[in-house]
């Protein structure tokens, strides 16, 4: 199966069919940046796979999408691949992004909330927390 046909297999699942799905198929195999890509999924680097497997959450264009450490084991070429995509999904869907990398996080959220053994510590925009945390030190 190549990505075309996974992703219209997975539009099938959820009950879309014809022009509804042939451009939705399209306009994530553009956003994944496999829309010349006819090789068989099983030829697909990790990345490629990452980002096909991206394009199929979004499959039936949901408002809220949770990903768990998404550019792990990525290379770079990969990761930036990956986060551009997560980006590209501004003010389309709502991404719940959970990650211990921070560069990653300063590049693809605008909104931060740091846990600690499951509980909340501090939840603010990220301009606001990098603000916060670049301030001296009071006492020294």
């Amino acid at each position: 199966m190549n990505a075309r046909r996974f992703l219209q297999f997975s539009g099938e699942l959820f009950g879309l069919s014809g022009p509804v799905l042939e451009e939705r198929v399209q306009g994530l195999l553009e956003l994944a940046d496999l829309a010349d890509v006819n090789d068989r999924i099983r030829g697909y680097s990790r990345g490629m796979r990452q980002r096909l497997g991206l394009a199929q959450a979004l499959i039936n264009a949901p408002r809220l999408l949770l990903l768990d450490e998404p550019t792990s084991a990525l290379d770079p070429i990969g990761r930036k691949e990956v986060l551009d995509m997560v980006v590209s999904l501004g003010g389309r869907t709502t991404v719940f992004f959970s990650t211990h990398i921070l560069g990653d996080v300063e590049r693809v959220c605008d909104s931060v909330a740091i846990l600690n053994k499951g509980k909340v510590v501090v939840q603010s925009p990220i301009e606001r927390l990098k603000t916060r945390q670049r301030r001296p030190p009071r006492g020294g």
